[in-house]
């Protein structure tokens, strides 16, 4: 396909200087939105057990967000692959969260040595205040080493791990007809064609995440 669609290049150009290149071909892949997909990329060989899955505009690969997020969004990415049903996983995902006690010890258990390599976790067990006496809500004053909030028992602050993990879940699953706007809504009048993907990706991405909310919240 490469060299067929440059020597078209060439006679349509009248020059071999723009060609297309071969980076790699993804299968399967999945598309979780404009220019956001990830899938097993095949190069040289076809390979379908990689060691990492091939991503672009995924937000686990952004710097700053936590092991604990990297671990869900990845274990999403590589059972959606697999073709795990999404709503299994979803349960699986909720049974490794201790909702009712605030207490994350079993995820911990779960991610099989990966403790050691979580540099900080955020807990909310009591109120830290500033040297003014005032009530802190920095979230470095709630950061603890792993071993420290284990040893202590210490509450991990869900609401600060499900508001990074809630929105990347939902990009996963916002394309399901249930999330979309009905024909009637104004959005779907736009007549151009790039806002109207925007504004659509948009809505949709507000109700999945609501509806993982309200789904997480029947589970406590």
């Amino acid at each position: 396909l490469r060299d067929q669609v440059n020597a078209y290049l060439g006679i349509k150009n009248g020059t071999s200087y723009l060609k297309m290149a071969y980076e790699e071909v993804l299968f399967p892949v999945c598309f979780a939105g404009k220019k956001k997909y990830f899938g097993i990329s095949h190069e040289d060989v076809v390979n379908f057990r990689p060691n990492d899955l091939f991503m672009r505009g995924i937000d686990t690969v952004k710097q700053g967000n936590s092991e604990l997020f990297r671990f869900i969004g990845e274990k999403i990415m590589w059972e959606a692959i697999t073709h795990v049903q999404f709503v299994k996983l979803l349960k699986t995902l909720s049974g490794m969260l201790d909702l009712s006690s605030g207490i994350l010890i079993s995820l911990l258990q779960c991610l099989n040595g990966r403790l050691k390599e979580i540099s900080y976790i955020v807990v909310n067990d009591d109120p830290r205040y500033k040297k003014d006496g005032s009530k802190s809500t920095r979230k470095g004053d709630y950061m603890e080493f792993p071993e420290i909030a284990k040893e202590f028992n210490m509450k991990i602050d869900i609401r600060h791990y499900l508001e990074q993990t809630v929105g990347m879940c939902a990009r996963f699953i916002n394309e399901d007809n249930m999330f979309l706007p009905p024909s009637s809504d104004k959005i779907m009048q736009i007549k151009d064609s790039d806002i109207r993907e925007k504004q659509i990706d948009k809505y949709s991405q507000k109700k999945a995440k609501n509806w993982l909310i309200k789904y997480i919240k029947s589970l406590q």
